[in-house]
This record gives structure tokens, sequence and C-alpha cells, in this order.
């Protein structure tokens, strides 16, 4: 018994030891692999009622890159000037406006800030959001100009399920088979149903093993699959059609 106890002991040892060895190699190899992690540190899951929003004076790191935030909550390039004048423009829009994995220097609002002072950048994940957030804030912030950064996806119920319930701490709602469109690969899709439904394993592995990451990418193209996904909803007229109901209800 001693000696099938010790067999194991040392098997779990040299598992272990191969395990810190290979993410040690991936991390030095692959330097671009970056935790896909969401830090909900940063948000506050109410903020806006329903809509969440990014925590005031806060600091935290999301798909490898630095998010500071200013007393709004707003995430703010440290670097860039003191705002001084009176313009203000506000961005609404999702991941793609707040720059998810982007430096903060390189997001289109930074960028643009640096033509037109004093822009402020606000993000909700969803149509209905937007009109949340404006209501919340338009009485203090005053915004001169809003730009709406929109993505045909935005309206998709599952991607805002998925978002709220990681931010908001709670089990997603999702019970069917997700979309063969999103995941083509039967073999994701089916262990996607198991980490949604079971076992959430998905999330502690992509923020923590650059080794999972670097699996993951030889086994799925998740920036193509995506991207059908998404171009799918731009030739279906239906998509436009619950956009405007979502955003004007």
């Amino acid at each position: 018994m001693r000696s099938l106890l010790k067999i194991s002991i040392a098997q779990a040892a040299v598992l272990l030891v191969l395990l810190v060895v290979t993410e040690s190699a991936v991390r030095v190899f692959y330097r671009d692999i970056w935790s896909q992690n969401l830090d909900v540190n940063l948000f506050d899951p109410f903020k806006y009622g329903e809509t969440y929003g990014y925590k005031a004076r806060a600091r935290g790191t999301e798909f490898g890159a630095v998010y500071v935030t200013d007393e709004h909550g707003f995430r703010i390039n440290p670097k860039a000037m003191p705002f001084t004048a009176h313009e203000r423009i506000v961005v609404l829009g999702d991941s793609v406006s707040v720059g998810i994995g982007v430096a903060s220097d390189e997001t289109y609002p930074s960028l643009l800030q640096e033509k037109i002072p004093n822009q402020r950048v606000i993000t909700g994940y969803g149509i209905t959001d937007y009109r949340r957030v404006l209501e919340k804030i338009v009485g203090d912030i005053k915004p001169n100009t809003a730009i709406i950064g929109i993505c045909l996806n935005d309206p998709a119920a599952p991607s805002q399920a998925t978002i709220r319930a990681m931010i908001q701490k709670r089990t997603a709602t999702s019970t069917a088979m997700p979309d063969a469109a999103r995941y083509p690969n039967p073999v994701v899709r089916w262990l996607r149903h198991v980490n949604d439904r079971y076992l959430d394993f998905n999330d502690v592995l992509k923020t923590y093993s650059r080794t999972y990451l670097f699996l993951k990418s030889l086994a799925t193209d998740s920036s193509r699959d995506y991207f059908r996904a998404d171009a799918v909803m731009y030739n279906e007229p239906g998509t436009l059609d619950l956009w405007h109901l979502n955003f004007h209800a």
C-alpha cells in the first residue's frame, strides 16, 4: 500500500514538473500569447441600474493590457494631458471602443483625444446598455457630442448574457448547445456547452495558463470563427430590426 502511495506521489510530482516546464517554455517562446481574462474587480456590476460599468479610480489588467479609470469610472490614457477645455465628447461602445487587450494610448478613442481634447470613453456591452449609461451620466458630464460605436453582434443575447453573468458573478442562463456558427468545431462546441452548464474551466485556464491558450489555438481559429459569426449578422436584415427595437425600447 505504501509503495503504491509512493508511486502515485512520484507520478504526480513528475506531472507537476512537466506542466511547470511546459508552461514556462510557452511563456518564453510565445510571448505574444496573453491571458484572456476579464478582471471582475474593475467593475461595478450594477453601476447604471442593470448595466455594469468600470469602478472609479480603478486599476487592473485585462487581456494583457493595463486599465486605469478616472473619477467617473471611464477608461483613460494615464499619459494623456489633463482635461482643460469645456468640450466633451462621449464615446459609447463595446469592447472595440474600450480597447480590450489594447494599450490605453493605442485605442481609437485615445487617438481621437490627441486631436480633440476632453474626450471621455464609456462602455456598455449591448445596445440597451448604451441608453442606460447615457441617461445616467448626461447630467453630470454634459457632453457636447456623443459617438456610438456599434458592432452588429451587440444585440446578440448570448454574448450579453455571458458577459453580464461574469461581471455580476452569477451563473449564465444558457441552456441550449452553443451556436454552430460561433463554434463550428463540434468538439469545441461540446466543451463550451460543458463549460457553460456544468464546469467553468475555460475562464480559469485562459486566465492563468498560456499552454492552454496555445493548445486551443492549434485546435481552433477563434478569430476566424468570431468573424464568420459576426459577418452572418451583417447579412441578416432582422439584425438591424433587433437593434432598432433594443435601442428605442
